[in-house]
């Protein structure tokens, strides 16, 4: 009397195979994103702060690099939703405080404000420019 005895691996004992092997890891893979995209699909209403400002303060140059600093503080609590901890997050914080602040300035239409503006928008565009080329 002969007996054949089969024994299974241990992938055959648990079910497991490489399809299933394979699924198991995009979806762990996959599952930290998922709050990412939860989050992205809703859309916050834009939040905006009130600066208050003299406007005597915007015929002298102290007075406008006071406000000036107000509304890029107010700008930066405007988009303070964006979690800063990843590139693309920091990304998506700059170019909302790049925009809160330019319609903030804007809004205000004071000549020495928009050249105050207009003054730091091209520092920081020439230093993003020099990171780019020396990234490369």
């Amino acid at each position: 009397m002969e007996t054949y005895a089969a024994y299974a691996d241990r992938r055959t004992r648990l079910g497991l195979n490489g399809r299933s092997i394979l699924a198991f890891g995009v979806l762990s893979l996959a599952l930290p994103f998922t709050a990412w995209f939860a989050n992205a699909a809703t859309v916050d209403a834009p939040s905006a702060r009130t600066v208050h400002y003299q406007v005597n303060d915007l015929t002298n140059a102290q007075g406008v690099e006071r406000i000036y600093r107000n509304l890029q503080s107010a700008a930066h609590e405007v988009c303070a939703r964006y979690d800063a901890h990843g590139v693309s997050t920091a990304r998506a914080h700059q170019v909302c405080f790049d925009a809160a602040l330019t319609t903030a300035v804007a809004k205000v239409d004071a000549p020495l404000l928009t050249q105050r503006h207009a003054g730091e928008t091209e520092a920081l565009l020439r230093i993003r420019r020099a990171a780019t080329v020396a990234s490369r």
